[in-house]
């Protein structure tokens, strides 16, 4: 975990695109180990084996196609790999999958460290390459279906780990919109909310790992922050962060 998170922060700081590449994708590789040590179910690491190979071929390609000059391939491989490792409609239920299967910590690490680098490092793609995020129209439907989608499954949900994941994926369809704004406002926007969201998701799910370590995720377990008040108080402070309260 801590090797994939130094990866991570390396690959947003280092000027070099293809660094910065190649250290974003070896910490979502780094996941994979992590997956298959705790997943449950052979199909659930499978299918994360596959969202990480699919992504990150798609935009090393995509990469190599803008340097040669090809970029209506570029841009629709580049999509892809976003769609694919961000779980954006119609991709969210294999983030969905991963909830059942995998404990808070492995799942925060994923959804808060190498989903936000993933929308970092399209940020800066689309800094430096704006033509990359066309048609802006299809971005920007994608984006709101995602958010939509989310917010409807997490009208019908019961399982907290599955409350946390649909919350990630409706904030990141808003951060695609601002990044497909192409605009200034909406990059800053972005930046911020993108750097609230990791560390308030990051938060959220170390204090649900204790309860779950006991066993108390996996009924209808009630007053849990009674029982767990120190993990209560740091999921209060998760849930303000990620409400946008100062």
């Amino acid at each position: 975990m801590t090797l994939t998170a130094a990866a991570t922060v390396a690959g947003l700081l280092v000027a070099s695109p293809w660094q910065r590449l190649g250290l974003l994708e070896l910490g979502a590789l780094l996941t994979i180990p992590l997956v298959w040590q705790s997943g449950r179910s052979t199909s659930a690491k499978l299918t994360y084996l596959t969202v990480v190979a699919t992504s990150a071929l798609s935009l090393v390609l995509g990469d190599l196609l803008i340097d040669l000059g090809q970029p209506d391939w570029a841009r629709a491989l580049i999509f892809t790999s976003i769609c694919v490792k961000l779980a954006a409609i119609p991709l969210l239920f294999w983030l969905l999958k991963l909830a059942d299967e995998l404990p808070g910590l492995v799942l925060g690490l994923i959804v808060a460290v190498v989903d936000m680098a993933a929308l970092g490092e399209l940020l800066i793609l689309a800094q430096a390459s704006p033509w990359a995020l066309t048609p802006q129209g299809l971005w920007l439907g994608v984006a709101a279906g995602t958010a939509l989608i989310a917010s409807i499954l997490m009208l019908s949900q019961r399982s907290l780990k599955r409350l946390l994941v649909l919350s990630t994926v409706e904030d990141i369809g808003f951060l695609l919109m601002g990044i497909a704004s192409a605009r200034a406002l909406g990059y800053s926007g972005v930046v911020f909310a993108a750097a609230t969201h990791t560390l308030a998701k990051a938060l959220l799910f170390a204090c649900i790992s204790v309860p779950e370590a006991a066993g108390e995720l996996d009924g209808e377990s009630t007053g849990l922050a009674s029982r767990y008040p120190i993990s209560g108080f740091g999921f209060l402070f998760g849930m303000l962060a990620m409400l946008g309260v100062p």
